[in-house]
């Protein structure tokens, strides 16, 4: 744990104790807990974050999910948590958040390509999107009232999808190859077959992709708009 000063620079806060092999963080938004997927260990280890000195004090129980856990994800809400198992034939976890930190699952799990990476909801909580980097999918999930999930679509990646954002009703797809794929998300309904029987969430393709460069450039590949834009700049 660090303290940020007013220059940014960080000092040593202290430590708490994780698994093995922490894999990634989740905050969840409301800023109460944080969950750290512990890959080797097999399970969530939860904190709460202690809002007068940023200290993490750990929640009553730690929570096994599966074999390879990666990742979770909170809804806007933070009523529930959606986490991410298995380095071969993955699953996605539902799970209520509870005032205390605790977490109780919410039916079975589903299924979720082969090595699946970095769930995150859309931001009107109506859907969880999962990367599957080696089945080279991208999954999309329907939230129901009660939290539980069900399986919608799965979209082809471009080349090993292994991260996505949504913004604004678009989807934008980062693959191990090099490409960025850009996504519309059908807000009304969604289900990839661009027919009827529709659910909301749909991944449909927008026409573009772009190469990432070694300048730090992406090159439009398709028709659209856009004009390719820095990454990032140095100055």
């Amino acid at each position: 744990m660090f303290k940020v000063d007013a220059n940014g620079a960080l000092a040593p806060n202290g430590t708490v104790p994780a698994g093995q092999h922490p894999h990634t963080i989740n905050l969840e938004p409301l800023e109460r807990f944080v969950y750290v997927a512990n890959h080797d260990s097999d399970f969530l280890s939860g904190y709460a974050i202690d809002r007068n000195t940023g200290a993490l004090v750990p929640v009553p129980v730690t929570l096994t999910v599966g074999p390879g856990v990666l990742a979770s994800v909170c809804d806007s809400q933070a009523r529930f948590l959606y986490a991410i198992n298995g380095t071969g034939p993955s699953t996605i976890h539902s799970y209520t958040v509870h005032h205390d930190g605790t977490l109780s699952p919410i039916g079975s799990p589903l299924p979720a390509g082969v090595h699946a990476h970095n769930p995150t909801v859309d931001p009107s909580d109506r859907n969880v999107y999962v990367t599957s980097e080696v089945s080279n999918e991208i999954w999309t999930y329907e939230i129901q009232a009660d939290g539980s999930l069900i399986q919608v679509s799965s979209t082809a990646g471009s080349g090993g999808p292994n991260a996505v954002v949504v913004v604004s009703g678009h989807t934008y797809v980062a693959n191990r190859g090099g490409m960025v794929q850009h996504f519309d998300v059908d807000t009304s309904n969604g289900h990839h077959d661009h027919g009827s029987d529709m659910h909301h969430g749909e991944l449909m393709p927008h026409g573009t992709q772009h190469s990432i460069h070694a300048g730090g450039y992406p090159a439009l590949d398709g028709h659209g708009p856009e004009s390719p834009v820095p990454l990032c700049r140095q100055s």
